[in-house]
């Protein structure tokens, strides 16, 4: 064989693959319409997976919404709603968060401002588009803002005391990989916001949010070599704080008008909590494929992290210095108590364990 031959095979399949799986009819990008005055809730980064349950949720409490994104095409069907407004915008600039929020009295920010590269990069992203959003509340004089970030603002490693949402974000976030140092620089910087400018803010955390909508193989189990082999960051045998994405959106629109919690902080993690094996285990059984979960040791791990950066640095690239303390926390050791949740925001997680598994594993095997 020769690269003539080669070059022809692929065009073949490339026509087999046409002909059998023809690209479905693209659906039409939805109309950017202006959000009206009278929208209840401004939804900002509202199309993705916690965003899209969440813009059901309100529709069905007979919501209007308005939803800003960086990008409004291929968006699902709850978008074509008439009570849905649709804004094209970034966190990053203040006359589109502006013009988003309008005259909303309550605001959901689930946009984490999208970045790569160095940490400042990502800083400026993540905790500037934070601020802006905070700010367009504060000048718009919005009744409530919602920030959902994450529990990777949190340190995650083995403690003695149950985290709770009065749990502070890691005192040591530097030492924490780039996304969960942001999140904690934004916790601080929003509570601050509140005690010296009242800003209304509520903070939310989810833990490992599953469900219809996203991949089954979520990176809080471990890291995937392919589909099939999951590299555990620990011996996986701890329950890990998983929590469904329509319990998730319960708990934003509980938040909306729960009273007197500006400037609280929330932990979402729901009552059933499998561990990294039993997920596996239980994935496997329903996609009917020989899933693996591979036990690791925190140590091993770090002592491989620090392998890589040795060669980077002989090799003359920058690179931080690999931080146990930082997969210690990706093990998910630390056990999680959201009496606070339940009371406060009324939040009641699914409990039944044949219910979870049924909405979180096994509707990836339709």
């Amino acid at each position: 064989t020769d690269g003539a031959f080669a070059a022809g095979l692929v065009e073949t399949c490339g026509h087999i693959a046409a002909a059998a799986f023809p690209p479905p009819a693209p659906r039409p990008a939805p109309a950017v319409r202006t959000a009206p005055a009278a929208a209840d809730v401004a939804v900002l980064g509202g199309t993705g997976f916690i965003g899209s349950a969440t813009v059901a949720r309100l529709l069905a409490d007979g919501r209007r919404v308005a939803v800003m994104a960086r990008s409004v095409r291929g968006l699902g069907a709850v978008f074509d709603h008439p009570d849905v407004a649709l804004h094209r915008g970034d966190i990053r600039n203040p006359a589109d968060v502006a013009a988003a929020i309008g005259g909303a009295p309550l605001v959901v920010n689930l946009a984490h401002g999208g970045a790569s590269g160095s940490y400042a990069q990502i800083r400026a992203a993540m905790v500037g588009g934070a601020e802006t959003v905070a700010r367009a509340v504060l000048e718009r004089q919005a009744r409530r803002l919602v920030h959902v970030g994450s529990i990777a603002s949190l340190y995650l490693g083995p403690q003695p005391a149950p985290v709770t949402g009065a749990t502070p974000p890691d005192p040591r976030a530097e030492e924490r990989a780039d996304y969960a140092r942001a999140k904690a620089e934004c916790d601080r910087m929003l509570v601050e916001m509140h005690a010296r400018e009242t800003l209304p803010v509520v903070i939310l955390r989810p833990g490992l949010v599953v469900g219809e909508g996203t991949s089954p193989f979520h990176s809080g189990l471990g890291f995937y070599n392919n589909d099939q082999h999951c590299i555990g960051w620990n011996t996986g045998r701890n329950p890990l704080p998983f929590v469904l994405v329509d319990d998730v959106a319960a708990a934003i629109v509980g938040a909306l008008d729960a009273p007197a919690i500006e400037g609280r902080a929330f932990n979402l993690v729901g009552d059933v909590r499998p561990s990294a094996r039993e997920y596996i285990a239980l994935l496997a059984a329903a996609l009917e494929r020989p899933l693996r979960f591979h036990p690791k040791r925190p140590t091993s791990l770090w002592a491989a992290e620090l392998g890589k950066w040795v060669v980077k640095r002989l090799g003359g690239r920058a690179a931080p210095l690999p931080s146990r303390r930082d997969i210690l926390s990706r093990g998910l050791t630390a056990t999680f108590d959201c009496t606070d949740a339940k009371q406060a925001l009324g939040w009641q997680p699914v409990a039944d364990h044949a219910s979870f598994v049924a909405r979180a594993i096994a509707v990836h095997a339709r």
